[in-house]
């Protein structure tokens, strides 16, 4: 990361260490990381709307999203740009949740909850698509709060996931428009 992105990263992640963590807030964060462990919250939704015929299209989606989403953050950015965990380079740090050994840019975290939360957002009604990305956005900061990722990471996965997720909406509509015109001229 270019040095003055890092001196940023560095002073907002040890500003969030002694200024906002609490012991209120604390087992609140660690719960919101937890639920994306093993990308766990993610899969279960995709599941869960793939079980069902008539939320099979959204499940599909998703499963879409959170694919392309995986392999460009685990198979190729963070190799590419393999940036240390701020653990690793901030002494001063706490972590306060299990330290991954694997690179820090883009957050995976944040990613695959965008992945998937980022397609209800498109698809489905604001009532739905709202609460999901705050969900997102709390699994985000909480790998701030954790002291797992820098805020760049945290902002790139967002971001990633976002753009994939409205990108296959677009597709999935695309094609589903397609197949429908094909059907009835059958």
């Amino acid at each position: 990361m270019p040095p003055l992105i890092q001196n940023f990263d560095e002073a907002i992640l040890l500003w969030i260490q002694d200024v906002i963590r609490n012991p209120v807030l604390t087992p609140i964060m660690q719960f919101f990381t937890s639920l994306l462990d093993r990308g766990l919250l993610a899969f279960l939704i995709c599941i869960g709307l793939l079980l069902f015929r008539r939320t099979r299209k959204l499940g599909l989606t998703c499963s879409l999203s959170l694919i392309i989403c995986s392999v460009l953050v685990h198979l190729i950015l963070k190799p590419m740009f393999a940036r240390p965990r701020p653990y690793h380079v901030l002494s001063t740090l706490i972590t306060l949740a299990p330290r991954p050994g694997d690179f820090s840019f883009p957050s995976g975290h944040t990613n695959t909850i965008f992945a998937v939360t980022s397609v209800l957002f498109f698809a489905c009604p604001r009532k739905i698509g709202i609460p999901a990305l705050i969900v997102s956005t709390l699994v985000g900061l909480s790998r701030l709060y954790l002291g797992i990722h820098f805020p760049t990471d945290v902002l790139a996965g967002a971001l990633l996931g976002l753009i994939v997720g409205y990108f296959c909406c677009k597709a999935t509509h695309i094609l589903y428009s397609h197949t429908k015109r094909k059907d009835r001229k059958n």
